[in-house]
């Protein structure tokens, strides 16, 4: 499910990829909603290869808990 709202600012941090039949990129981002309230959030987006001419696509998204 998706958590990030168009009004939320979302400043990726880290990032990573993985190799596949195209590639997975994992971002980790600080996410502030338009309540002030901040939290992160992990984005999975999906590329496939050129050949392809498919779109990148978002896979998932995961809110970051905290731990307690």
């Amino acid at each position: 499910m998706l958590t990030v709202k168009t009004s939320d600012t979302i400043t990726p941090k880290t990032v990573a990829k993985q190799v596949v039949a195209g590639t997975n990129y994992l971002f980790v981002c600080d996410v502030v909603n338009s309540k002030n309230e901040s939290y992160q959030e992990e984005v999975l987006i999906f590329k496939p290869l050129p050949h392809t001419k498919k779109p990148a696509t978002v896979v998932k998204t995961t809110k970051v808990e905290k731990d307690k």
